[in-house]
């Protein structure tokens, strides 16, 4: 797994916090990422394969 900041541009800043990137192994075996909710807007955009996402322990959507 690799997670990363970003700053964005200073005509940004008075808008957007950061950037943040999360690269994880597309391995079957690949632990779950957990996105804690931080009271922050936040737009995710998946480029690469379907991800799941748990709804329960053992239930999830692609």
């Amino acid at each position: 797994m690799n997670y990363q900041t970003f700053q964005p541009h200073p005509d940004l800043k008075s808008l957007v916090d950061c950037y943040w990137t999360l690269e994880v192994p597309a391995e079957n075996d690949a632990g779950r990422q957990r996105i804690i909710p931080d009271g922050c807007i936040e737009m995710a955009f998946i480029l690469g394969d379907d991800i799941k996402r748990y709804t329960s322990d053992n239930e999830f959507i692609l």
